[in-house]
């Protein structure tokens, strides 16, 4: 049943940096007297519902909608993200469920022979300065940074103080697929890996 519903909800500023030192940044991280937020594991199916042709890394696609069933350990959520056209903003619509496994179930069902794909990502948060620091850990991927708040600029400042190495990017708002192919990675080898991973999460 659904609990809660969230449509089009403004998002916080976000900083993203790549390559990082994780021991350096918690070490960092416990200078600046950070609280530790949360530790998990996000676990996430993503249906590539209908592809739209845009122009990422030389001719990529791009999917117009897509459907991903996400759960942190905690809750569950259902979103639907629609791209109206290429150069549209997306519209996302967000429902709270209550079962991760019966959601995914229903869901291959209904968009049978639609593409999709499992993945596992690693995600500690940590609260300081009025903004969240999470260490993402991607499969196959070096660790990354999120700095999330309520403006870039506080964003830039948090960096500063922080003082670690890394680079830092804006990610372009792709399917995983195409921000995996931006990273030099064979994302079609992951997601076979970890979709066989959900096949016997389904069979349980």
């Amino acid at each position: 049943m659904a609990a809660a519903t969230r449509d089009n909800k403004p998002a916080d500023k976000m900083l993203r940096v790549i390559s990082i030192n994780r021991a350096e940044v918690l070490r960092r991280l416990r200078a600046l007297k950070a609280d530790s937020v949360s530790r998990h594991v996000l676990r996430s199916v993503t249906f590539e519902i209908q592809p739209l042709r845009g122009d990422y890394n030389r001719s990529e696609r791009r999917y117009n909608t897509w459907l991903r069933i996400s759960d942190d350990g905690k809750s569950t959520t259902l979103t639907l993200r629609h791209v109206p056209a290429l150069k549209s903003p997306p519209k996302e619509h967000v429902v709270q469920v209550g079962d991760f496994i019966g959601t995914i179930r229903i869901v291959r069902m209904v968009l049978h022979g639609v593409d999709y794909s499992y993945l596992e990502i690693g995600r500690d948060s940590y609260s300081v300065a009025g903004s969240t620091v999470t260490i993402v850990q991607w499969p196959e991927m070096e660790p990354e940074l999120e700095i999330t708040g309520r403006s870039m600029e506080q964003l830039r400042k948090l960096y500063r103080d922080l003082k670690i190495k890394g680079e830092v990017i804006h990610r372009l708002d792709v399917p995983d697929h195409v921000y995996y192919k931006l990273r030099g990675l064979d994302f079609d080898m992951i997601r076979r890996q970890y979709n066989r991973k959900l096949d016997d999460l389904l069979s349980e």
